[in-house]
């Protein structure tokens, strides 16, 4: 009997041990759940945050731009303008054709040049908050050739036309009269500008840089487009996802 009773007690120590064991293995695991799910609600959380961030700077960036390009446009139209003025004024005088007034307004647009303020601020603040804040590696790269290639090229080509003008409005002093910068300019005697080789190549010069500008601000314009359309891409993608 006494065997009995102490295989009972046996087996029911046997039992309350299991059972002790089976819940704290069952605490382990509800608390590692538990660590789990919190971390993956962090996580979810973060990556929130980091896409909310992402698609607010890419819609300042796009905001940006979208001013940008009317001002490239702009400035495109008026090295157009001034393009046009200096090839009337190189064909007229090199076929030395006589003066008549309505070549007043070419000669006030020799020199032309735009002056365009790139917004950078939102370039700055996604470089403040870090490049990487922008996932999508292709449209980085583009964001970044736009602003540090693209636009300053445009800033030195425009540094470049701001210095000839200062050259050559010495020579708008002594050879022309009743000058309106960048509208009119009378010349005080047309037969000795159609003998002035220098006067020409001020023309030719100035017809040439405004020709690489246009190249350049078309090129520039092309790009802003197509990085202003991969912007909107990548927000409807951020948001959908």
């Amino acid at each position: 009997m006494r065997i009995f009773n102490k295989l009972r007690l046996n087996s029911a120590q046997l039992n309350k041990t299991r059972s002790y064991i089976i819940y704290a293995i069952g605490e382990i695991l509800l608390i590692t759940i538990g660590i789990l799910i919190a971390l993956s609600v962090n996580n979810w959380n973060k990556q929130q945050t980091a896409k909310e961030i992402e698609i607010k700077t890419l819609g300042e960036i796009h905001s940006g731009l979208t001013n940008d390009l009317k001002d490239l446009q702009f400035s495109l139209s008026i090295y157009k303008n001034g393009k046009k003025s200096s090839d009337i004024l190189m064909n007229h005088m090199n076929n030395r054709l006589p003066y008549n007034d309505s070549l007043d307004k070419h000669f006030g647009k020799i020199g032309l040049f735009a002056v365009l303020s790139v917004r950078t601020g939102p370039f700055e603040t996604l470089k403040s908050r870090g490049m990487e804040t922008i996932t999508n590696d292709s449209l980085r790269l583009k964001i970044a050739n736009l602003y540090d290639l693209d636009y300053n090229t445009i800033i030195e080509l425009q540094k470049l036309h701001i210095n000839y003008y200062s050259v050559i409005r010495k020579m708008f002093l002594t050879k022309f009269k009743n000058l309106t910068a960048f509208v009119s300019a009378s010349p005080i005697n047309y037969e000795e500008l159609l003998n002035d080789n220098v006067f020409q190549n001020d023309i030719k010069l100035s017809s040439d840089e405004i020709s690489y500008s246009i190249n350049t601000y078309e090129s520039t314009i092309t790009k802003c487009k197509d990085l202003l359309f991969a912007i909107e891409e990548e927000i409807d993608r951020l948001n959908n996802n």
